[in-house]
């Protein structure tokens, strides 16, 4: 997880209004792909708490190689849109011993202002060149309350998204 927050596990075969697909405890999503999805809270009430989805990768990334990256989110009902989602890959476990927001620069980065879709789903991708060894990636929100703002259409203070559909795949250096 990344840190000591509980980030949650959404299915079909899940008790409806709970940890349902579509419906659960933060609103109602069909999932992009598949029968189920992850949920994470982006921003939240209590000052810079943050839930990542943290994975070991199959097999460490190799240096000098170019990796494209991409995932799908949507906001939850119950949420208003941030500014701030990314991916973070690690030769070392992230983890910390609380439920703040970890302090590493992603190396991928959402940059197209707020994620407010709640009726569908937003792409997140990029791509990056790995220093090599990476074998941990951690998907979320790596930058503090004072640096993510909440869509002022919305009016409420947390941003909370179900992420589905993730992919890390070789690819070619970006087109310059």
């Amino acid at each position: 997880c990344g840190n000591t927050a509980t980030s949650d596990l959404f299915n079909a075969c899940s008790p409806p209004f709970v940890v349902g697909v579509p419906d659960n405890g933060f609103g109602s999503e069909p999932a992009f792909a598949g029968d189920g999805y992850a949920g994470i809270m982006a921003r939240f009430i209590t000052a810079n708490y943050r839930e990542y989805l943290q994975v070991q990768l199959l097999s460490p990334l190799v240096a000098g190689t170019w990796y494209n990256v991409s995932f799908y989110v949507s906001l939850a009902d119950a949420g208003c849109g941030s500014d701030h989602m990314g991916a973070y890959f690690s030769q070392d476990n992230p983890y910390q011993a609380m439920w703040t927001t970890l302090d590493y620069d992603a190396q991928i980065e959402y940059n197209n202002g707020y994620l407010s879709d709640a009726t569908g789903w937003t792409l997140v991708t990029g791509c990056f060149q790995a220093e090599g060894g990476e074998i941990y990636m951690v998907i979320g929100n790596f930058h503090g309350d004072s640096e993510t703002t909440i869509d002022p259409a919305c009016g409420g203070t947390t941003s909370y998204y179900y992420v589905d559909e993730v992919s890390v795949e070789e690819g070619s250096a970006p087109e310059e």
